[in-house]
């Protein structure tokens, strides 16, 4: 991997079934001629079912204004091997969310776990980034439906004094309900927090470190070493792995055991 250019890390083979692709949003200053416009950046990650992730491809999401674009997008990634998505973990882009349903059959599709807290941070200082992560997490991580309602109270308790903080995010929160349909060790690697909060942080780090990027390719070239990395690791610890196969497997025989 470290010896990959950049030609090769967009044109590479991918892996034919992935457990779930997962997308990651930054905004960058890219030069246009002789004009500096801020674009939204979409980074596709996707982990496979032996637990590795691998980098998927990247986009200027402002490019992306129809969904005939988005399913373009999405048809090069299957042109690259990929046949079977099982989950998705995507920003709230409804035609995003439309164009994979249409691609990748029998896919679940769910809103990133930092859809709520970017939201936060628009109000409140980074600093207090440790302690939200905590109570976001809760909500979309407890064990059952009382764990949930729990942590929607301690939520409500955080940020008494701001009530147009819960009353913004209300929709959001309660949304969050219907994915406790799903066990807990399924919710536990579709959201993947700490994953999240490890990645958002380098290519935030990367995004800020120019004033301006001439092409997403420069954006790339400073995180490809912690592509690197990522790539070179096991998603969690085997045995947490294996105990999702198990899981998945049990639900998806016929399919799951063409890919293991």
């Amino acid at each position: 991997m470290c010896n990959l250019t950049i030609n090769e890390l967009h044109n590479r083979n991918l892996d034919k079934c992935y457990f779930v692709i997962m997308c990651f949003k930054t905004k960058i200053n890219i030069m246009e001629g002789d004009e500096i416009s801020k674009k939204d950046i979409y980074i596709f990650y996707g982990c496979n079912i032996l637990g590795v992730r691998k980098f998927l491809d990247i986009c200027i999401v402002n490019n992306f204004t129809k969904p005939s674009d988005w399913y373009n997008f999405l048809l090069k990634l299957k042109k690259r091997n990929v046949e079977t998505v099982l989950y998705a973990n995507i920003p709230n882009n409804k035609i995003l969310k439309d164009s994979l349903m249409i691609t990748f059959k029998d896919i679940k599709v769910f809103i990133s776990c930092y859809e709520p807290i970017d939201t936060i941070f628009k109000y409140f200082n980074a600093r207090y980034d440790t302690h939200v992560f905590s109570i976001i997490k809760n909500i979309y991580l407890s064990d059952n439906i009382d764990g949930y309602n729990s942590a929607v109270s301690i939520f409500k308790e955080e940020f008494n004094n701001s009530p147009f903080l819960y009353d913004i995010l209300e929709k959001d929160l309660t949304s969050i309900k219907k994915y406790y349909n799903f066990d807990i060790i399924l919710r536990k690697h579709i959201f993947c927090f700490y994953f999240y909060r490890e990645m958002r942080k380098k290519i935030y780090t990367a995004s800020h470190a120019k004033y301006y990027f001439n092409t997403t390719d420069e954006l790339l070239e400073s995180l490809i070493s912690h592509i690197s990395i990522m790539e070179s690791r096991c998603y969690c610890p085997k045995k947490e792995w294996l105990n999702l196969i198990n899981f998945i497997y049990s639900s998806n025989k016929d399919l799951i055991k063409n890919y293991l």
